[in-house]
C-alpha cells in the first residue's frame, strides 16, 4: 500500500510544479507536447478559450474526431475525453480560435517508467550530491529509493552528508532526509548514513512534546519563538514516518506508540468532519486552525495519506491504533476523490479549483 500511495504523493508534488508553470502553458494544456498518456483514452485540457470550444475542429492522427466538451473550473478551460485506437505516437491538432497542435505518446501501462523518466530529468539538473539536507530533497530521494532501492544517487547523497556531518535538527523539516539513510541500513545493511540517522533520531526522541503530545513543527528554531507553539500536517511525514521506522529498527515500542498516535492527534484539531480533509496547521496557543475557512491544501492532505500508509506498514497487525489510522486514512482519501476534476487532477486547493 505504501509504495502506491508514495507514487500518488509524488504525483501530488508534481501538480505543484505544473501549477507554477501554468502561466506559460500552451493552448493545449494536456496532453503536454512530448508527454506520455497511459491507457486507451486521452484527456484533453484546453485553456484560454473565452468562448465555447465546440467551435474547434479536432484531428487525431489526421482523422477528424467528434469532441464533447465539458467546461472546467478554470477560466477559459474546456475538457474532453478521446479514445485512442492504437498505442504509440499521436498527433492531436485543433483548428479554430484556440487552434494548436500537440504530439504525445501512449502506452497501455507504465507508471513506473514515467516515474523513472521524471526522476532522471530532475536529477540531470539537480545532482543528489548538491541537494540540501531539507524536506524537499528528502521526500524526493525517499520516493526515488522506493522506485529504485539501489539508486546510486540515494547513496551518493547520504555519503556526501556522512562526510560533511549532519547538524542536530532544530525543526522537523530537517528530519526526513534521514529516511533514506535508515532504509539503506534496514534493508541493505548499508550503514553509510547511519550516524546521520542517529543524530536525527536524537531530535525525534528528545525534543519536547507540546500539550497535544506532538513535536512543534518549528522545533526550537528561531521561527518557533516568532510563530509560537503549532503543529503542521507536514510533520506527519517529517516526524511520524521516521519515528515509526526508527522505532522498529531499534525495537523501541515507546517510540513506535508515539508515532502511531500522531495521525489521531492531528486529526482531532485539523480534520474537517464534513469533508474528511485536513487544514494545514493548528496554533496551539490561540487554539485555531490555519486557514480558518474551509480551504484544503492538496499537498498537505498528501502528507496525511502518505504518512499514515507508511506508519501502518510499521505497525503490528493487532496494534490498537490501526483501526483509528485506517479510519482517518479512508476518510481523507474519500474527501480527495470527491475533489478530483474531470482531468483526473486536483487543484493546489483541492476543494476550490480555480480559486
Amino acid at each position: 500500500m505504501a509504495s502506491a500511495v508514495l507514487r500518488l504523493f509524488t504525483g501530488v508534488i508534481g501538480l505543484n510544479l505544473l501549477a507554477a508553470a501554468a502561466s506559460a502553458a500552451p493552448a493545449i494544456y494536456a496532453p503536454a507536447d512530448g508527454g506520455n498518456v497511459l491507457g486507451r483514452h486521452v484527456t484533453v485540457d484546453i485553456r484560454g478559450c473565452a468562448k465555447k470550444a465546440a467551435d474547434l475542429v479536432a484531428f487525431l492522427d489526421q482523422v477528424p474526431v467528434t469532441v464533447t466538451w465539458t467546461r472546467g473550473p478554470y477560466r477559459g478551460q474546456w475538457v474532453a475525453n478521446l479514445p485512442l485506437e492504437r498505442q504509440g505516437v499521436h498527433v492531436l491538432r485543433f483548428t479554430g480560435r484556440c487552434g494548436a497542435t500537440t504530439i504525445f505518446s501512449s502506452a497501455p501501462s507504465g507508471t513506473l517508467e514515467i516515474a523513472g523518466r521524471l526522476a532522471a530529468h530532475f536529477l540531470a539538473s539537480h545532482p543528489a550530491r548538491k541537494m540540501a539536507w531539507d524536506w524537499g530533497p528528502a521526500v524526493f530521494l525517499y520516493g526515488l529509493y522506493r522506485l529504485d532501492p539501489y539508486s546510486p544517487d540515494v547513496r551518493n547523497f547520504q555519503s556526501h552528508w556522512a562526510r560533511k556531518g549532519v547538524k542536530a535538527p532544530d525543526k522537523n523539516d530537517a528530519v526526513p532526509a534521514a529516511l533514506t539513510a535508515l532504509a539503506l541500513a534496514r534493508e541493505q545493511n548499508d550503514l553509510v548514513g547511519l550516524d546521520s540517522a542517529r543524530t536525527v533520531a536524537h531530535y525525534v526522541l528528545h525534543e519536547p512534546r507540546n500539550k497535544l503530545g506532538a513535536i512543534d513543527h518549528l522545533g526550537h528554531s528561531f521561527f518557533h519563538f516568532v510563530y509560537g507553539n503549532s503543529i503542521w500536517v507536514d510533520s506527519l511525514m517529517m516526524i511520524g514516518v521516521f519515528g515509526a521506522q526508527w522505532a522498529n529498527y531499534t525495537r523501541d515500542d515507546t517510540t513506535l506508540d508515539f508515532a502511531a498516535r500522531q495521525p489521531g492527534i492531528y486529526a482531532a484539531v485539523l480534520q474537517d468532519p464534513a469533508t474528511g480533509l485536513f487544514r494545514h496547521s493548528w496554533n496551539i496557543s490561540k487554539a485555531r486552525a490555519t486557514p480558518k475557512s474551509p480551504a484544503f491544501w492538496l499537498r498537505g492532505n498528501g502528507w496525511v495519506i502518505t504518512s499514515i500508509a507508511e506508519i501502518l506498514d510499521e505497525l503490528p497487525l493487532l496494534h490498537p491504533r490501526r483501526p483509528e489510522l485506517l479510519t482517518i486514512f479512508r476518510s481523507t482519501v474519500a474527501g480527495l476523490l470527491r475533489c478530483q476534476q474531470a482531468t483526473g487532477l486536483w487543484d493546489s486547493l483541492a476543494n476550490l479549483p480555480g480559486a
